[in-house]
Order: C-alpha cells, then structure tokens, then sequence
C-alpha cells in the first residue's frame, strides 16, 4: 500500500520540492497519509535503491545490463512490480520482474524432502562471504545515500542526484520509465505443499456484529477470502486478512455500516 501511494503522489504530481500540495490526503475513514509518511517511505526507498547501485557499482556490474529482478517475500508477493520500478525500488533498466512469492517456505519445504540440500546452501554461503559488501563501511552507499536522503527528506531536486550519478558513469540511471513485463511465479502467499506436508493456519479470529442487509458484498470484495458471516456474526482469519492496508470489505458497504474497528478476538 506504501509503494502504490507514493507511485501515486508522484504520478499526479503531488510533491514538490516545497512539499505536498494537499497535506495530509485523507485515505479512508481514519487513515491519512502525510508529508511526513512520504518522507519516512522514501528514506527506506532510497536505501533501497542506494543499496542496488552500491551492489552493482562494487561488482563492476553496468547498471544497464541487469534486465531481470526477482521479488521475493512481500515484494514478490504483494508490491505491484511497475509501480515499484517507478519509485526506484528495482534497477530500472529491468525489463522482466519475476515474483517469486513466499521463498522462505519454498527453501523449508525443500530441506525437509532433501536434507542434503543443506551441503549446497553451505557452500553457496561461504562464496557469499568471500564477496561481502558492508554497507556501513562502503563509500559508495554513503554518498548514494546521502543524496537519497537530500531527496526525499529534504527537498533537494533530483537534478543534483542525477549529476552525482554522473560521476559513477551511471547517467540516465533514473529516467527510465520503461514498465517491465511481470512473471508470477507463485498462486498465493503459502501454497498448499503436497499431502506429507502441510501448512498450520494457527492464526487467530476475529469477530463482529451489527445491523445490516446482509447483502455479502463485503465478503465476495475481500481479496484474500479471509471474511465470512454465520447468523449475522462476521469473522476475519487474520493471518489472511491485509487489515488496514486493504479495508475493501468497509469501502463496499452499500449502508456504510461496516465497521473493522469493532472487531475483537474471539
């Protein structure tokens, strides 16, 4: 939700170098995004986006060679890869973005068919730690970031950062706009995992009631059926609910008397 919003202020031209023309934009009832929460968004952006130029920079890898990213965890699960290349959150000569989703259980799942496996992650590991890139004491990242920061927190425009990349020989590094093509390589967030395996939904519910139609738009509109209702009596699955970052089941009711902060653990 963080990405789209930022890609959005930005697309309508929202921000200026003084700062944000309607500040704060209300988002829904109770939900605001400010000055302030562009700045703060951006600061994680720009780290981002400084780490991927010191990686390649230190490598001596051209940035303009790298033409496919994988997204992986969240980013490969939920960000919208074309508004993230637009913000800065991948190299933006990709052309191809491959959400690869939940990799963490993709990696458990094939440890527990074949611990063997784990010799070749170790040995993966110890050519990582050959070529290990430290942030913190890397010269490159310093200045990339503090041109960043100038950025996003302090209004510098970004003519100055674009002149800073000159010097790395990576001029035109933020003017393409090119919207790469999306490969999903997942169905959902945690995939079913055969019959000997299994995911354990330990997550807790929800419940709330009020007076309403009964009408079960909010339930066809949530994204991640996580709602249902039984005699008047609404339940979220939490661990499949997007919450506040989501909220379709609140903007559809056609009484507006849908209400998620009632909500309590049942």
């Amino acid at each position: 939700g963080v990405v789209a919003m930022v890609y959005a202020l930005q697309h309508d031209d929202q921000i200026t170098e003084s700062g944000m023309r309607n500040d704060p934009i209300s988002i829904t009832r109770g939900i605001e995004f400010s000055l302030n929460d562009y700045r703060e968004s951006g600061k994680a952006i720009g780290a981002i986006r400084a780490g991927h130029l010191t990686l390649m920079l230190t490598a001596g890898i051209d940035p303009s060679k790298v033409r496919t990213m994988y997204m992986a965890g969240a980013s490969g699960t939920y960000v919208d890869p074309v508004k993230a290349k637009e913000v800065g959150l991948i190299v933006p000569y990709c052309t191809l973005a491959k959400q690869v989703g939940n990799t963490s259980l993709e990696l458990a799942k094939d440890l527990a068919f074949d611990p063997d496996y784990l010799e070749e992650l170790n040995s993966m590991r110890d050519k990582l730690l050959t070529d290990h890139t430290m942030f913190v004491s890397s010269d490159i990242f310093r200045d990339l970031y503090t041109y960043e920061y100038g950025y996003w927190a302090e209004g510098m425009p970004l003519s100055r950062y674009r002149r800073a990349l000159e010097r790395y020989g990576v001029d035109g590094y933020l003017d393409q706009k090119e919207p790469p093509r999306v490969d999903r390589l997942y169905e959902r967030d945690i995939r079913e995992i055969g019959e000997s395996l299994s995911a354990l939904d330990i997550s807790p519910v929800m419940t709330a009631s009020w007076s309403c139609s009964r009408c079960g738009k909010c339930i066809k509109e949530c994204p991640e059926k996580a709602l249902s209702m039984d005699d008047g009596t609404f339940s979220i699955r939490t661990g499949y609910c997007l919450g506040t970052a989501c909220q379709r089941c609140q903007e559809i009711c056609p009484l507006h008397s849908y209400d998620y902060s009632a909500y309590r653990l049942s």
